[in-house]
């Protein structure tokens, strides 16, 4: 269990750096429950006639949510 808990944290703290290098909205809260686990999403849609994707990288560690959005044009 305490292994779990050291490796969601190392893939939060990546989580973090992979936001700062994209410069993405990087969301910090608190959850209700207790949770340890990662979630990494891609979306793709068009808005304005542009193609958009659409990133989500989560990070949750205990009773913290760590959320990286970022959108990529073209």
């Amino acid at each position: 269990m305490v292994y779990l808990f050291i490796a969601t944290g190392i893939i939060t703290i990546f989580f973090a750096f992979v936001g700062l290098y994209n410069k993405a909205e990087i969301i910090i809260s608190p959850i209700k429950g207790f949770v340890i686990g990662a979630l990494v999403h891609e979306e793709k849609f068009t808005e304005n006639n542009k193609e958009i994707t659409e990133y989500t990288l989560q990070a949750i560690l205990g009773i913290i949510s760590v959320n990286v959005v970022w959108e990529v044009s073209g």
